[in-house]
């Protein structure tokens, strides 16, 4: 991800659409090489549609503000949506299920 904005940005501040597209390129990268996905109970039911929300507030033409509102938004309700979620990746999923019931996931919160 830090590779991809350092390309993209060719030595200038990086401007909120190209942050939103290392944001995305970096999730993308941590559901590749963790192997977890989106409703697997971790940090990605967080940081996937934080990802998606700033990268669409983005092409939008919004302002960095509106953006990291929009994406923190969305992340908080990722995270809160763990609660309903069996914990399939992580370390969630070391722990008995009926512990983790109505409780966000950790990783998801921090994220």
């Amino acid at each position: 991800a830090a590779e991809k904005l350092s390309k993209m940005a060719k030595g200038k501040a990086p401007d909120a659409e190209v942050v939103c597209v290392a944001f995305v390129t970096g999730v993308h990268a941590m559901m590749r090489y963790g192997g977890a996905r989106g409703g697997d109970r971790t940090m990605l039911d967080a940081l996937v549609p934080a990802s998606t929300m700033a990268s669409v507030s983005a092409m939008s033409r919004k302002s960095s503000a509106e953006i990291a509102a929009e994406a923190a938004k969305a992340a908080k309700a990722g995270a809160m949506d763990t609660k309903h979620m069996s914990a399939r990746a992580g370390r969630s999923s070391y722990i008995n299920p009926e512990v983790l019931k109505e409780t966000p996931d950790p990783g998801a919160v921090a994220a």
